[in-house]
């Protein structure tokens, strides 16, 4: 199985205001890894921040010929995702307030959870991908300008898969002890990627432990409750990287974390088998009145 390795895109704009930029993924091979390579120029010498710099990227979303599209994550979850999940920090140069000086962040969108390793088997099969959407925001005042981006593909020839990993986006915004279902679909259920707004960080003096965003997440089927409750804290004692107060930064924002159910499993299957039911759900609980973003993490 020959490693693959293409240029999808090669330096293209992202222009000033809003928009969405297209590439054609339908690749001849199976493909375990994309490679989001994102340029940009300090507008300005005020002070900004790596998050708004990411910020920029909005939304990815890849298509294929089952579904337009079939997953969706935000650019600041994508660039979670890798630290919370998979142990891999994206790169980002250091951060400067000299107007005009050149700065780059990488983040991967890993089809397969293992896409520094070719041989297993995981990733988007020969022919199934038909584009990835990249939705930018506009630039921001004294943030970032003049944005270029790269898309590197690697992948193998002559490969198998049991899937590609799959984002199913369900954003909110929380009404307290509120309970909201999320449909969760696939092969495996991988886990949950979580961006909340109030982390346990962010707790006043005095404040009580479940008024984070989330406060509690379980998993249903047919509503009865097959795992869980379980607090976002669960995270905490398996996760891989430092959070915020590394320089720089791993986590973008100490409120993303990742509930893992087997994503990097060594021995037998990833996750748990989830195939063919209709009945699966992710049920989240709101300790707090403000924007929470969840993604069903699956194989399909």
């Amino acid at each position: 199985m020959p490693l693959i390795i293409g240029t999808v895109r090669n330096q293209r704009s992202t222009g000033t205001t809003a928009t969405t930029l297209s590439d054609n993924i339908s690749f001849g091979f199976r493909a375990h890894a994309l490679h989001l390579d994102i340029y940009s120029q300090k507008n300005g010498v005020t002070a900004s921040s790596i998050l708004v710099e990411v910020q920029k990227l909005s939304q990815v979303r890849i298509n294929t010929t089952r579904g337009q599209p079939e997953s969706t994550i935000d650019g600041q979850d994508l660039h979670d995702f890798s630290p919370a999940a998979l142990g891999r920090s994206p790169y980002k140069s250091v951060l400067t307030a000299v107007d005009g000086d050149p700065h780059a962040v990488t983040i991967a969108y890993p089809l397969s959870p293992m896409f520094d390793d070719p041989t297993e088997p995981f990733g988007l099969a020969n022919g199934l991908g038909t584009q990835i959407d990249m939705v930018w925001g506009a630039d921001v005042a004294a943030g970032f300008m003049s944005y270029t981006y790269d898309i590197t593909v690697e992948g193998v020839t002559d490969a198998p898969t049991k899937g590609y990993v799959r984002f199913i986006r369900d954003s909110q915004t929380g009404v307290v002890g509120n309970q909201v279902n999320t449909k969760v679909y696939g092969n495996r259920y991988l886990g949950n990627m979580n961006f909340m707004t109030t982390s346990f960080d962010d707790l006043a003096s005095g404040a009580a432990i479940d008024v984070t965003t989330i406060r509690t997440q379980a998993i249903l089927d047919s509503s009865a409750t097959i795992l869980g409750p379980m607090r976002p804290q669960r995270s905490g004692s398996r996760q891989f990287l430092p959070q915020i107060t590394a320089t720089p930064p791993i986590l973008l924002d100490n409120g993303s974390h990742f509930q893992d159910f087997g994503i990097l499993n060594k021995v037998g299957d990833l996750g748990f088998d989830i195939s063919g039911k209709t009945t699966v759900e992710l049920a989240t609980v709101a300790g707090a009145a403000d924007a929470y973003r969840t993604y069903p993490t699956t194989l399909i």
